[in-house]
């Protein structure tokens, strides 16, 4: 099978290009060939492992809680007459998040070399096949955009379906692919990786809600850009300023004049006044002066009656 040169530059563009949620962990020890053109994979490389992480998306539109890892190790290569095979083992883990659940049901990629008997079992050559978790291997393309792939390992028929095989939200599984060269092959390279997303289920941080929908995800060798964290300004030492000692002051006590002792007064000697005699006082009886005779009716009317003429008397004298 003999690819033409612009499916693979396509291949490689997008790989290059597609921004995803993803990040390298590869071994201190790895000889791997890390680029964002893929893996390059050597004899040298046996028994290292590299690390694949995969975003998500449905109706090519991005799902962030849509995540899945790839860790391969590769054993080696090994000569099957004429032919090559170059054997890995993979484990795959589902890492949804959020309130999103999923099936991670097909892994996929691209290779720069021409794959031999892929679907094929049996036969007296070299073939590429697997086992473990998924138990078919396919050629053929991703669906939701992704486009095609040279090889995908699923149990379902076709990279388009995987039934009910693959690993779940929070599951992880081993699956073990071989990969059949024509010829002494000694270095390749691996590209275009994805995944096919299944039995999604939840609401999206977006607002989406699945209810059993399907997506795929690319995953990439090389470690997205990480905002710098941001380390804190060290706070010097406060020094304390050294207080000088406090001298006590010594108060003098104001001293107390003697107390004086008060003069002895002499006693009061109480003087006794005799009471002066007073003599008795005798009170001589007033004598009643002798009675005056009152005169008698008639010489008062007498009287009065020689008043009056001597009034009208003296009166006529007057006219």
């Amino acid at each position: 099978m003999f690819k033409s040169s612009s499916r693979l530059v396509l291949g490689l563009s997008i790989l290059s290009t597609v921004g995803l949620y993803s990040l390298l962990a590869a071994s201190p020890a790895t000889a791997f060939i890390l680029s964002s053109s893929g893996v390059t994979v050597s004899a040298s490389d046996k028994n290292q492992s590299f690390d694949i992480f995969f975003g998500g998306n449905v109706d090519t539109k991005s799902v962030s809680e849509l995540l899945s890892k790839a860790t391969f190790t590769f054993l080696g290569f090994s000569t099957v007459g004429n032919n090559t095979e170059a054997s890995f083992k993979v484990l795959l883990s589902n890492t949804s998040s959020g309130n999103v659940s999923s099936r991670t049901s097909a892994l996929g990629f691209d290779v720069d070399q021409v794959l031999l008997g892929i679907g094929k079992s049996g036969g007296n050559g070299a073939n590429t096949r697997v086992s473990g978790l998924f138990s078919n291997d396919r050629e053929g393309s991703f669906p939701n955009q992704f486009g095609d792939i040279d090889v995908c390992f699923t149990d379902g028929n076709s990279c388009q379906g995987g039934q009910n095989g693959g690993v779940t939200t929070g599951t992880s599984a081993e699956f073990l692919p071989l990969l059949a060269f024509s010829g002494k092959v000694n270095t390749f390279t691996l590209s275009n990786f994805g995944v096919r997303y299944q039995s999604i289920d939840g609401r999206s941080s977006d607002g989406r809600s699945f209810n059993g929908a399907s997506g795929t995800g690319r995953g990439s060798s090389t470690a997205p850009s990480m905002p710098p964290v941001v380390e804190p300004t060290p706070v010097p030492p406060v020094t304390p300023t050294p207080v000088a000692p406090v001298v006590p002051v010594v108060v003098e006590p104001i001293p107390v004049p003697p107390v004086v002792e008060p003069t002895p007064i002499a006693p009061v000697v109480p003087v006794v006044v005799e009471p002066t005699p007073v003599p008795p006082v005798v009170t001589q009886p007033t004598p009643n002066p002798d009675p005056q005779p009152v005169p008698e009716p008639g010489v008062v009317g007498g009287l009065i009656m020689t008043g009056l003429a001597m009034l009208r008397r003296s009166k006529g004298s007057h006219q």
